[in-house]
């Protein structure tokens, strides 16, 4: 049997260890929470895994949305210390899912279901940093400084005000969605390059 931890210990831990398989450093995760609302900072993660700063609850949630899910910060099998006593991982999980009320329990499900298409934005801003000889970290700071929100969510909202402005076909939706991109595109590129051009200043200096 393997020697319990602190729950808090093995969550750093596992944060770690998954934002690593992922190629992710702290400055990416940052980018990751931020861009879902809280004001991280690679000094941010670095802090919370070294133990010296503590997690908000919304922030423990959007870890767990951001690298998997509970079960796979607090993996079943592991053997955790809370309030002194030994107890399992997956009856942890138990605890948590009881201690929710039935709307929250439906706010989960619900982010649960935004998973898959949180995916498929990441995918989206990873090309778009490709196309910009950029990291994806900075993609998601500049969209949140120009929009609050990410690009693929700033292009839906767009998207949704043509739609209500007139009828939009299934046909011509790829097309529309194509130039709305290229826009952001542009926006993106100007607002990157803004926010580099004084450290080149100051290179050359």
């Amino acid at each position: 049997m393997s020697k319990a931890l602190p729950l808090e210990t093995v969550f750093r831990n596992q944060v770690k260890a998954l934002r690593e398989k992922r190629g992710w450093n702290q400055d990416h995760l940052a980018a990751v929470m931020s861009a879902s609302g809280p004001d991280w900072s690679d000094d941010t993660v670095r802090h919370f895994e070294e133990g010296s700063r503590r997690l908000s609850l919304s922030e423990f949630v959007l870890l767990c949305r951001a690298l998997g899910g509970l079960k796979a910060l607090l993996p079943p099998g592991t053997n955790l210390v809370v309030g002194g006593h030994g107890v399992e991982a997956t009856l942890v999980h138990d605890w948590i899912r009881a201690g929710l009320s039935r709307e929250e329990r439906q706010q989960e499900r619900d982010l649960t279901r935004q998973l898959r298409g949180e995916e498929r934005a990441r995918l989206a801003e990873a090309k778009a940093a490709r196309a910009l000889g950029v990291e994806i970290a900075d993609v998601l700071r500049a969209s949140r400084r120009l929009w609050q929100t990410t690009l693929t969510r700033r292009r839906e909202q767009i998207f949704a005000q043509r739609r209500d402005a007139g009828p939009v076909s299934d046909r011509s939706s790829p097309a529309i969605r194509g130039h709305i991109t290229r826009e952001l595109m542009r926006e993106l590129r100007e607002e990157i390059a803004r926010t580099r051009s004084p450290q080149k200043k100051g290179a050359r200096g």
